[in-house]
């Protein structure tokens, strides 16, 4: 039932795809089975009830769920684009603006780096780079984060502007759940911690010290010959 509800949940919120909408299925069941072994085992037992191989084990199946939704989401609802902008302006893209200020020059001994100063839905700036290396000629693209527990906004800077008032290419890549990944891997470290610990065990009854059901002697119920008495012919 939840793992139906949860696909048409997806699919009135406009999620489109088979192999995404079978893993959130999926995901979905198992996941509430997991947790539901979790809940019984501490209601029972209190915080106790994660501790254990069994509830251990239940706590790693939903890192593994996480990290198997995540990386479906992942993958098939990545949006990429590209744009050249001039200081000051802005793009708007899968449902983020994004306006680039200019750009800043960092040197240290080893590199000069160019940064682009861009802020993503008014917030920021993130400073995608190229930088130059002063011992070869190679240049390498350092793209820059935002992070949520939603998706990822990746900035990249494709080339390097010529001047301070001249435009610049920026890659937008927008991937959902990408955190999830690294959750899931943390729910399945400490799952398995969990589950090297002893958990409860229910009390059985001492087989020595038991009580024993009452058992007739033998020949109880056979009748017995009473002797007659003395001094009947």
């Amino acid at each position: 039932m939840g793992a139906t509800t949860v696909v048409v949940v997806c699919v009135a919120a406009g999620v489109r795809g088979l192999a995404p909408l079978v893993a959130f299925g999926l995901g979905a069941f198992a996941g509430g089975a997991a947790l539901r072994q979790l809940i019984l085992a501490t209601r029972r037992q209190g915080w106790r009830g994660f501790v254990g191989r069994t509830n251990g084990g239940m706590i790693v199946h939903l890192g593994v769920v996480m990290i198997a939704v995540a990386f479906a989401a992942s993958n098939a609802y990545v949006h990429q684009s590209e744009f050249r902008l001039e200081p000051g302006q802005t793009a708007t893209f899968s449902g983020h603006t994004f306006t680039y200020q200019g750009w800043v020059e960092e040197r240290t001994s080893e590199r000069l780096a160019t940064k682009a100063q861009v802020l993503i839905d008014g917030e920021g700036p993130w400073e995608p780079a190229i930088s130059r290396y002063f011992f070869g000629s190679q240049q390498v693209g350092t793209p820059s984060t935002k992070t949520d527990l939603r998706q990822d906004i990746q900035l990249s800077l494709l080339d390097l502007p010529e001047g301070r008032d001249e435009p610049a290419t920026i890659r937008v890549t927008v991937q959902p759940l990408v955190i999830w990944l690294w959750i899931g891997g943390i729910t399945m470290a400490v799952g398995t911690v969990l589950a090297a610990f002893p958990g409860r065990r229910r009390r059985g009854t001492d087989p020595v010290s038991a009580r024993l059901p009452d058992v007739a002697p033998a020949g109880a119920d056979e009748p017995v010959d009473e002797p007659e008495p003395a001094g009947v012919a």
